[in-house]
């Protein structure tokens, strides 16, 4: 058995040894080969957690619950559209109160889209968009906070006018003045500026 390994052994090598060229590039074609695969394989794995990361900041991981009504509807022949009932609140709070699965859940509503923001002379557009939220809506709606706090249960508990500006309100209210602590007016109402939104970019014309 010794001898013919050894014979096979030597003829492979002559073999080789004779074809070198050949076998060199084919050596070279299966390593090429491997290497853009290993990186392909690299190079989704991280887009995919690139991707992951980009979508679960805006809430990927989470969905809405809200009536149907409004909106801009096509078609449809002759079926009436039937407008929805509102959400109410206590409707809303016990859902909220009796959701059993482990879950951050949170409670909100749109308020309006023409505010007009004031600090002492400085103004902002008529075109803010103004959401009120419960202690949850900044993690479920991926945002985070840059300076100041989140809305606490105490806010919620006592109905505090507090309020969390975006990153590009804060910068047309305050410009070099930090304004955690300051009172501004949303319309004819006083509220106490509690935090901050990191910058995050604008989507459907809303920052």
């Amino acid at each position: 058995v010794s001898m013919q390994l050894r014979e096979h052994i030597s003829i492979s090598y002559q073999s080789i040894k004779s074809q070198l060229l050949r076998t060199s590039l084919t050596a070279l074609i299966i390593a090429i080969g491997i290497t853009a695969l290993v990186g392909i394989l690299t190079a989704i794995d991280a887009i995919k957690a690139s991707l992951n990361s980009s979508f679960s900041s805006m809430g990927s991981n989470s969905f809405t619950i809200r009536n149907s009504g409004g909106g801009v509807h096509f078609g449809g022949g002759k079926r009436k559209f039937k407008r929805k009932k509102a959400i109410e609140y206590h409707q809303a709070m016990q859902f909220k109160e009796r959701y059993a699965f482990p879950a951050v859940i949170s409670v909100s509503a749109f308020a309006s889209q023409i505010s007009t923001l004031k600090y002492e002379s400085v103004k902002t557009n008529p075109n803010i968009f103004i959401v009120g939220g419960d202690e949850n809506y900044i993690t479920v709606s991926g945002l985070t906070i840059e300076r100041g706090r989140n809305f606490s249960n105490t806010d919620l508990l006592l109905g505090d006018n507090v309020i969390i500006l975006g990153s590009e309100v804060a910068n047309t209210l305050f410009k070099r003045i930090n304004p955690v602590d300051k009172i501004i007016s949303v319309g004819s109402v006083r509220y106490r500026v509690i935090g901050v939104l990191k910058e995050k970019g604008s989507s459907f014309g809303m920052s």
